[in-house]
């Protein structure tokens, strides 16, 4: 639903002519050391720059959903993406939520561009994307639009769009969010959402385009396809061709909003032990893969994930300390845990308390699934014991990492 030329005027105040800023993609035919590992599709990171690229400035904040709510205590769950987001604008979205329904709509446009929010909750359900923020609080990126710092959506991991006619059941199950539960019960809300529904629906899909360039890329892909594959892009086109149909059928019949995610529980799932030594400063500007000496251990869910490579650094994280392993558990899967903490504590003896409040500390993963990109995957709660170090960079600093790792209920 962007205009091919990215237009930088992203919405007229008043009147819902938003445009949401996606990734670019190409498609890929991948062979290693001649061996064919089929079509991938490579696609644009979601990071600061396409923001940039798409509306001519950069945002004023950036963050990544993955599980993540305007709900009181799910602030931590969203990932900042650029410095200087500290989640203030988070926490207004999620106080303008608790508002009666008389300034619902006034108070969430102050620090949300609701505009641009109805048009991205209408484009989520459109493409049946139910793994986005609205059909399942995931996958998705918040930023402050350059004008104003108000709030505004991208989608991100769309693989299952458009994958089936009827992908809620009933239409009105991406409701999962806060922000859609509360609107789709609201008059004005669930009204302004139907409208856009349909101005998608009518003004905007064209089908025909989209067959098109289905057809197009199947062109491409022909010789690297597999059957099941051709089979799944046919699929894709009958979902196609329907779905604007499928979705002015479905436009105002009875409203059942989803339930609200459960909060979270967040469950000891094992531990991180890190025997370390590096110097002051090399965080970020060293080898973060190989820089100094760490030996780590790691026990998650009653596995253990020896480590066939580390790095260490530690240094200055705007303003604060931030102490950063690197380990290769298997041939391009790392996990890194860190600790952020005030660089007045790191003195010779000190014993930092990682709990959110003296200190903070995460578990990050990569691999080929998250494109090679860290993602936050659990948090991290013990001790980061300085045996000697001072925050003055070129000072050697070495210590133990002794902590648990809390990850998400299955």
């Amino acid at each position: 639903f962007q205009a091919e030329d990215g237009i930088r005027d992203h919405c007229v105040t008043g009147v819902q002519t938003c445009a949401l800023p996606i990734s670019r993609c190409s498609l890929a035919h991948v062979t290693v050391n001649g061996e064919d590992l089929g079509v991938y599709d490579n696609t644009e990171a979601i990071e600061p720059e396409l923001v940039e690229r798409v509306l001519g400035e950069p945002p004023t904040s950036m963050y990544e959903g993955a599980l993540s709510d305007f709900r009181d205590g799910w602030e931590a769950t969203f990932e900042s993406e650029l410095d200087g987001s500290d989640g203030t604008d988070i926490a207004a979205v999620t106080d303008a939520l608790a508002s009666d329904d008389d300034t619902l709509l006034e108070a969430l446009d102050g620090p949300l561009d609701l505009d641009a929010f109805f048009t991205f909750w209408a484009a989520e359900a459109f493409a049946g994307h139910w793994d986005g923020y609205n059909g399942n609080t995931n996958n998705f990126y918040v930023y402050g639009a350059p004008e104003d710092g108000r709030l505004r959506f991208i989608a991100s991991g769309p693989d299952a769009a458009f994958d089936s006619r009827t992908p809620f059941d009933p239409i009105w199950a991406p409701t999962v969010s806060a922000l859609a539960n509360r609107l789709i019960q609201h008059e004005e809300g669930r009204a302004r959402y139907e409208a856009e529904l349909t101005r998608l629906a009518t003004d905007v899909w064209d089908a025909d385009a989209a067959l098109t360039r289905i057809d197009a890329w199947k062109e491409l892909a022909r010789d690297a396809m597999t059957v099941g594959e051709r089979r799944a892009v046919s699929d894709l086109a009958d979902v196609v061709a329907a779905k604007a149909d499928d979705i002015l059928g479905a436009i105002g019949g009875d409203v059942e909003p989803a339930a609200l995610r459960g909060d979270f529980c967040w469950v000891d799932i094992g531990t991180v032990e890190v025997e370390f030594a590096t110097e002051y400063g090399t965080y970020p500007y060293g080898d973060l893969y190989g820089e100094g000496r760490a030996e780590t251990t790691y026990v998650l869910r009653d596995v253990s994930y020896p480590s066939t490579a580390n790095g260490v650094t530690v240094g200055d994280y705007d303003g604060q300390a931030i102490w950063l392993t690197i380990s290769e558990i298997a041939p391009d899967v790392y996990l890194a845990p860190y600790v952020v903490f005030d660089p007045d504590d790191l003195v010779d003896g000190a014993v930092i308390t990682i709990d959110g409040g003296q200190a903070e500390g995460g578990l990050l993963y990569a691999s080929a699934d998250t494109g090679g990109t860290f993602q936050t995957a659990a948090y991290i709660q013990g001790t980061l014991t300085i045996e000697s170090g001072a925050a003055v960079d070129g000072a050697d600093v070495e210590g133990v990492l002794e902590a648990s790792v809390l990850g998400a209920e299955k």
